[in-house]
């Protein structure tokens, strides 16, 4: 679970540093809507309180709204929606957390593009090569940043093996 932590922390910082190098009028700190306030979202923002107040949660939309109101609570968040559009068009949020089903994650993540929002999404970020590539398209063409939240290729050994994999150090993978 730590190093789950640690890892969620560290693509919220990477994120943070790629949306800034993207959108450098971005505000300081970044501010972070959510959509879906469960189990992997609450993970996700206790990493991102580490950031040393370079970014927060900003808001947080839910089909629910008392859970919304209960998330923003707990994170601190001065916005709570009931309506993913809605989160998706306030001007004050800066990059969206996708933490609702899977097979949701292809339309949410097109809204988000499409209001220029940068995205992190909770894996698999869609259900097909085809909707990936759509996302991917549409993410270059609106110039926003784009990312599966795959936290595991942040693990500190993992990051070491592909260092000595890439150098060559460890022979020829085959």
């Amino acid at each position: 679970m730590l190093i789950q932590k640690i890892s969620f922390a560290f693509v919220a910082e990477l994120l943070q540093i790629s949306v800034k190098n993207q959108l450098t009028s971005m505000a300081t700190p970044i501010r972070f809507g959510i959509l879906g306030p469960g189990k992997i979202a609450n993970r996700f923002c206790e990493a991102l309180q580490t950031l040393s107040g370079d970014a927060l949660v900003f808001a947080v939309a839910s089909r629910d709204e008392q859970k919304a109101k209960e998330f923003a609570s707990k994170f601190k968040a001065p916005k709570h929606y009931v309506s993913y559009g809605e989160l998706v068009a306030d001007p004050q949020v800066d990059v969206v957390y996708i933490a609702t089903p899977h097979p949701f994650h292809f339309e949410q993540a097109k809204l988000c593009l499409l209001h220029g929002k940068a995205v992190l999404c909770e894996k698999p970020m869609t259900i097909s090569l085809k909707q990936t590539s759509t996302l991917v398209e549409l993410a270059r063409t609106q110039k926003v940043f784009l990312m599966e939240a795959m936290w595991s290729r942040f693990i500190p050994a993992l990051v070491k093996v592909k260092e000595l994999i890439d150098a060559g150090a460890i022979g020829e993978i085959k």
